[in-house]
């Protein structure tokens, strides 16, 4: 509900940031748009201060670069610095709500706390930084590839410019088709009891990557599951995962699709990919475009 009644702040939010780039022919989605406006969605909903964000976003960066293959190495100590400062800054906000609660996500965690939920303070700072990184990266990954996906598809790209209501399916397909995450995140799951799978037995404390990607193509579950289709009603698909591990984002992830994609096609109705080949990182956890140059024209 916290977040549903964002819709129309977010709105006047994606307005302004395409108000800036109105007079461009060209813009790269990711540095225009799909980067900056996660970070801000977020503080809204925590209510956090704007001349935090690029520090939000700065530690964000240091602390996803393990995502990449190979693994810089280097990367380590920038990374111990930007965590430090990161729980440093989450520690005060929440002893900040603590004296002066407000109508905000943090405040409304600590109560859960005091009324017995169980969040010790290690956990709300645990809860604050998974919330600002893992919504960051992800919700990146969702509007740039949402938005490639589309205008390699023209006619589903105008039935979102030209429906409100297509916008909803639009992004529960490109989650389903490419989701942000690939692979379900923490470490591993372990089997309780023995799994035979494919004549394979896993065992009990057997650690298991499970391969997001490869549920949300499964022909078992979903009608031609190459198929690109933002009409699609066929099967539930994981790209939030399932049950406990169900992603606590995932309503903010949704609405912040919703609001940006369709607010870029109707806002450039000619837009184009200015390169043919996409660049992506090289992650093996997520899938993410490194890059997406747009043209602005017809």
């Amino acid at each position: 509900r916290r977040v549903e009644a964002m819709r129309p702040r977010l709105t006047e939010m994606v307005d302004r940031m395409l108000d800036d780039l109105a007079g461009a022919s060209s813009f790269d989605v990711i540095d225009g748009i799909a980067g900056p406006f996660p970070i801000m969605a977020i503080t809204e909903l925590l209510n956090v201060p704007e001349s935090d964000r690029q520090h939000l976003h700065d530690w964000t960066v240091a602390l996803t670069a393990f995502d990449e293959l190979p693994i810089d190495f280097e990367a380590f100590p920038a990374a111990g610095v930007a965590a430090d400062a990161f729980v440093a800054w989450a520690d005060a906000l929440v002893e900040t709500r603590r004296g002066d609660p407000g109508d905000d996500l943090i405040s409304a965690l600590i109560a859960a706390e005091e009324d017995g939920e169980k969040l010790s303070h290690d956990e709300l700072l645990a809860m604050i930084v998974l919330l600002l990184v893992a919504g960051h990266d992800t919700t990146m990954s969702l509007i740039s590839t949402g938005l490639w996906l589309l205008l390699q598809h023209p006619d589903a790209a105008d039935d979102v410019r030209d429906d409100p209501s297509a916008a909803a399916g639009a992004v529960e397909e490109v989650l389903r088709y490419l989701g942000p995450l690939q692979v379900a995140s923490g470490g591993g799951r372990w089997p309780k009891e023995p799994v035979e799978l494919h004549g394979q037995t896993l065992e009990p404390g057997t650690a298991v990557r499970l391969l997001l990607g490869s549920a949300n193509r499964d022909p078992d579950a979903f009608d031609d599951p190459d198929r690109f289709d933002i009409h699609r009603t066929d099967g539930r698909h994981l790209a939030f995962g399932k049950g406990i591990h169900f992603c606590i984002g995932a309503a903010l992830g949704r609405l912040e699709g919703e609001v940006v994609i369709p607010a870029v096609l109707r806002r450039f109705p000619h837009l184009s990919l200015v390169d043919a080949e996409p660049t992506w990182r090289a992650s093996f956890v997520t899938r993410q475009l490194a890059t997406l140059p747009v043209s602005t024209s017809r």
